[in-house]
């Protein structure tokens, strides 16, 4: 027996004119239209229309999570989360972007990204009255320049929600701090190569192709082949228009948030800086890396099949190998020099150009070049990186330690030093340089 819309939808909102089959389903909804929500949570005062909501929520304190994924096994507190979970696994994107067709997920990303189409910035910060397409981002500022967390709107009457570990009854106020803790009770999963853990079998999987050499995921615009989904997103990114360009230096970027980053090496701005040592860097991306030297946990898992050194990135690998193969790809087209990377080309072309595009963040001063900039910026710092082998005495540039070790005669010679500078460097001051020069490839938010 088959009934049409207006048998089944008996009630009506006469706000709205939605239309329900029960009484019941028509007076939980008019709740929405008189902001009645009777029932509350006894930790947070979070109020509710209906009461199996209060139920749902209570999970998020007690840390309960009885859903899980079939395929990793990572645990949520909700249904519909497990639900978002799995589309990581089978590439679902039932959410697309009517402008520009960019697919997603779920539908809350689809719609922070509408907004980069509309303008549409509704989050404003309280103190400085800066405007954000989300909260989220809106967040982090307020922490990051204003070193001030959320508050909770007193003028709706709401609590700082609190999430209480059911394994140790540590309490947290902050959902992504709470987060954190819960890995310490997880089980970890290592892998056998290079001794780095993982919090999912899934995520050990993944990173064991990674070594296997194998490229399961290609591009569907060139086809070139990626480790990782992640890896092959991060790929895509080139493909899109590059609509955000630098004022300064006319680069393009795909993303807003890319632009920032290089806006920051031109006006010597470092909102990041290392807990530990103090180190200030343009994007937090470089400044967690930095902070990682500090603890000891990076491992070196890219070694060289030519020499014995490895690396901590496959990248710098890429780059180290150039110097066996003698391989230059980056070519100049203006006087078709040849460089073996790409921050080495652009360096020169700021010869033809007398451009001074890097600006000192203590004195202003303009330089041609990335490593100008470095260099000089040692002097006020008073850094001497560049030590002699023979006598104590140090330099700031390695070209002064160069010319200064022939007046020693039979000391160690000027290769071997110059080796054991370039060693020296890799520990020492390629944050510097990685956090100066912008990878396009990698540089992205969703």
């Amino acid at each position: 027996m088959f009934h049409n819309d207006s048998q089944m939808s008996k009630y009506f909102c006469t706000t709205c004119n939605a239309s329900f089959s029960s009484k019941c389903n028509l007076t939980r909804h008019q709740k929405i239209h008189s902001g009645e929500r009777p029932f509350s949570c006894s930790v947070c005062q979070k109020t509710f229309i209906r009461n199996e909501d209060v139920k749902k929520h209570m999970r998020i304190h007690t840390g309960e999570k009885q859903f899980s994924c079939d395929i990793c096994q990572k645990a949520f507190t909700f249904k519909a989360h497990v639900k978002k979970h799995l589309r990581t696994h089978t590439g679902e994107k039932p959410f697309s972007c009517n402008i520009c067709q960019r697919a997603f997920s779920d539908k809350s990303s689809m719609k922070r990204h509408k907004r980069t189409h509309s303008g549409l910035q509704p989050f404003s910060c309280d103190i400085c009255q800066t405007l954000f397409t989300d909260k989220g981002n809106m967040a982090r500022h307020k922490k990051n320049q204003h070193n001030r967390k959320p508050r909770p709107d007193s003028s709706k009457g709401k609590m700082p929600m609190k999430y209480n570990c059911t394994k140790c009854d540590q309490t947290f106020l902050i959902k992504y701090k709470f987060k954190q803790h819960l890995l310490k009770h997880t089980e970890k999963h290592t892998c056998s190569i290079c001794k780095q853990t993982f919090t999912s079998i899934y995520n050990l999987t993944t990173h064991l192709e990674a070594h296997t050499g194998k490229k399961l995921f290609s591009c569907d615009v060139c086809q070139k082949s990626c480790t990782t989904k992640g890896q092959l997103e991060r790929h895509k990114s080139i493909h899109r228009d590059k609509k955000y360009s630098c004022s300064t230096c006319q680069k393009a970027f795909t993303w807003k948030s890319s632009l920032d980053i290089r806006m920051r090496t031109h006006t010597g701005e470092k909102p990041f800086s290392c807990s530990v040592c103090h180190q200030k860097f343009t994007d937090r991306r470089n400044m967690k890396k930095h902070e990682a030297t500090h603890s000891g946990t990076q491992v070196k898992r890219f070694s060289c099949v030519m020499c014995p050194k490895s690396f901590i990135q496959k990248a710098d690998l890429v780059i180290h190998t150039r110097t066996h193969t003698g391989e230059k790809p980056f070519s100049c087209d203006i006087c078709q020099k040849s460089f073996a990377q790409k921050s080495n080309l652009n360096t020169h072309k700021g010869s033809h150009s007398g451009e001074k595009l890097f600006s000192c963040s203590f004195c202003q001063k303009g330089l041609k070049s990335k490593k100008a900039l470095l260099a000089h910026e040692r002097k006020h710092r008073g850094e001497k990186p560049f030590s002699c082998y023979v006598c104590p005495k140090s330099f700031a540039q390695k070209r002064s330690l160069v010319k200064h070790v022939k007046i020693h005669g039979g000391g160690p010679s000027v290769t071997t030093q110059q080796n054991e500078i370039k060693s020296h460097q890799q520990q020492n001051t390629s944050n510097q340089c990685t956090e100066i020069e912008e990878k396009d490839s990698t540089n992205y938010t969703l």
